[in-house]
């Protein structure tokens, strides 16, 4: 008698248990998809980073042996679309900013062509950037209209 009511009540649960599953299957599974939305986001932005900071530590390491800025400039951005890895720059030149300030004034960047010294001299500040980089959602978790607009820079003194 007591194992009829045992198993009657096993077979209750059972029910019961697979609606709990089912319950908390989706909030997890939501979850799980925000964190590895948000981690593409971080990845992205680093990324970005560290294709900036190459071509900065490019530009300074370089720097003289170009005569033109023009010409290092396009270099720059080669080297940053190079070593940005889980993002593809190719085709995105314009986001790419490659600008020379005196190491008197970091508000006006230095023209390219005309000028002597040239902007690419010794001394003179180069900041690399990546502007207004738009990145969607890995995994449709954020449903925006617009993707998301990442920016990273990096500045440094030219030797």
């Amino acid at each position: 008698m007591v194992r009829n009511v045992a198993g009657r009540r096993k077979a209750r649960q059972g029910g019961q248990e697979l609606i709990e599953f089912t319950l908390l299957l989706f909030p997890i599974l939501g979850f799980l998809f925000l964190t590895i939305d948000v981690a593409w986001m971080v990845t992205t932005r680093a990324q970005l980073q560290y294709g900036v900071r190459q071509g900065s530590r490019w530009a300074i390491a370089n720097g003289n042996n170009y005569a033109l800025p023009a010409d290092q400039v396009t270099a720059i951005k080669s080297v940053v679309k190079r070593n940005v890895l889980f993002q593809s720059l190719n085709g995105h030149d314009d986001l790419i900013v490659v600008t020379f300030y005196a190491p008197t004034d970091l508000n006006t960047g230095l023209a390219l062509t005309g000028i002597s010294p040239p902007a690419n001299s010794p001394g003179n500040v180069v900041q690399v950037a990546v502007e207004s980089y738009q990145a969607k959602s890995l995994l449709g978790i954020f449903h925006s209209l617009t993707p998301f607009s990442f920016s990273a820079r990096s500045l440094d003194v030219m030797q």
